[in-house]
């Protein structure tokens, strides 16, 4: 149980590494600051936008993926959980973000937008 949590988006005024991802966050990007106390120690981390992103999606169609993890992403990423999820279009969604997560999102194009479309897509189906 987290004791304080606190996250907010933020513009890099110098170079930060990717909580998420093993790669840089570059001076004038977006990234998300969380910090806070958990399990009695002090945590601060910055996460850039397409790990976000990715760690949302990964959230909504995971359930046993505990949203709000940080640092979870490596390990979904190389446990292959992406194989698991019932939606085959959507693991497929999953299982290109994953390599491009794995290429530290060289090569992201539209992939981050056809993924929440198909989710919404999904959401929409349920209801």
């Amino acid at each position: 149980m987290s004791d304080f949590t606190h996250a907010e988006w933020r513009t890099a005024r110098k170079r930060h590494q990717c909580y998420e991802g093993a790669h840089h966050i570059e001076a004038g990007q977006r990234y998300l600051h969380a910090s806070g106390i958990f399990d009695g120690g002090f945590y601060a981390s910055s996460t850039c936008l397409p790990c976000t992103s990715f760690r949302d999606l990964v959230g909504e169609v995971d359930d046993s993926y505990w949203e709000g993890y940080f640092g979870g992403l490596r390990l979904w990423v190389w446990h292959e959980y992406w194989n698991e999820v019932s939606d085959r279009p959507m693991g497929l969604h999953l299982l290109r973000l994953s390599r491009l997560f794995g290429r530290n999102w060289e090569g992201l194009s539209g992939e981050l937008d056809a993924a929440r479309a198909r989710m919404h897509g999904l959401n929409a189906a349920r209801k």
